[in-house]
């Protein structure tokens, strides 16, 4: 029972908002978490749906297909025509230069003997708006 109250107390905490005021103080127009005048204006800020978004924004289906054609030239599959993609998912993944985003794709592919080894997650690094791969994949090493 309290498990299930606690959820929707959790569920019910997305749902608010932060508004954002609009003032004129001293004939400067000031916005601000708190009305910050006694004329102040709430405002609606509706976010971009896509941050950084171009004309050259792949799909993530373009970027699965992309990666695909990537690792199976870098992967070093023994077979890389066997390849499998069994599912993907973003990630972080981080070394010495900090931290880099990836698209992950879980693949299994034949091993030498020709069988099936077991799915294991390859990464594909993405640029900075995570919305292309990276043009330095060769370069990047996890």
């Amino acid at each position: 029972m309290h498990k299930w109250m606690f959820i929707i107390l959790i569920m019910a905490n997305f749902n608010l908002h932060a508004a954002v005021y609009k003032c004129t103080i001293d004939g400067v127009e000031t916005y601000s978490q708190d009305p910050c005048a006694e004329d102040a204006q709430e405002i609606t800020v509706t976010p971009p749906v896509k941050m950084n978004s171009s004309v050259n924004d792949l799909s993530v289906d373009q970027l699965v297909e992309q990666c695909i054609t990537t690792l199976t030239l870098i992967g070093g599959f023994k077979d890389p025509e066997s390849i499998k993609v069994l599912g993907h998912h973003f990630d972080w993944l981080q070394d010495d230069t900090g931290a880099r985003r990836v698209l992950q794709l879980r693949i299994n592919a034949k091993n030498s003997y020709g069988g099936y080894s077991g799915a294991e997650f390859y990464p594909c690094f993405l640029n900075h708006s995570g919305t292309q791969l990276s043009e330095y994949q060769y370069e990047i090493r996890n």
